[in-house]
């Protein structure tokens, strides 16, 4: 009996992860191709509101606000890297060599990594809030428990917990799409 449960425990958690797993690289193929994003995005956008409950949707809606996201991030330090882009041209028009173009290069490489260590603060602020919503989610759930509530304060905590279970799930969505993001950028 103990071997059945374990089995049982061990396929749940593959699953899981496989489920995981697929969602992120759903999120890497729609980061990796603008166009199906921008389709599905579109298709999306013609069926109206009700639409965004359909998986598609929502993960282009994800990965579209993770995008957003971070190419803001980049757009903080576009003046520097356009004129540090100016600057490499006009050196290598010029002939330099590629010892007076590091230090340009470096700063290039500075400026993205600062955009990484900002991208990476905000997935740290998205998991704290993910915490937070679990932990109201478990206290609203024990005070449904004790059984206090009068029928109105139970229907409006019962909404309440609806509501707060949809944030976790969008939540660990947007954690997902970060990652996948993050993985992108690392590995590219």
């Amino acid at each position: 009996m103990a071997f059945i449960i374990r089995a049982f425990i061990v396929l749940c958690i593959t699953l899981t992860l496989a489920a995981c797993g697929s969602k992120q690289s759903q999120y890497t193929y729609l980061f990796k191709n603008p166009t199906v994003l921008k389709q599905q995005w579109q298709e999306c956008q013609a069926k109206g509101v009700k639409a965004k409950a359909i998986s598609k949707c929502r993960d282009a809606w994800v990965v579209a606000k993770v995008l957003h996201d971070y190419l803001s991030l980049q757009e903080s330090h576009a003046v520097q890297i356009s004129e540090d882009r100016q600057k490499l041209i006009a050196m290598q028009q010029a002939g330099a060599s590629k010892a007076m173009r590091q230090p340009i290069l470096n700063n290039f490489s500075k400026l993205m990594m600062n955009v990484q260590a900002n991208f990476t603060q905000q997935i740290m602020a998205t998991e704290t809030k993910l915490s937070q919503l679990k932990e109201a989610l478990h206290t609203m759930r024990q005070n449904i428990r004790i059984g206090t509530l009068s029928a109105k304060q139970h229907k409006a905590l019962t909404l309440k917990i609806q509501h707060t279970k949809q944030a976790i799930t969008l939540q660990q969505d947007l954690i997902g799409a970060m990652y996948a993001l993050l993985n992108l950028t690392m590995s590219g």
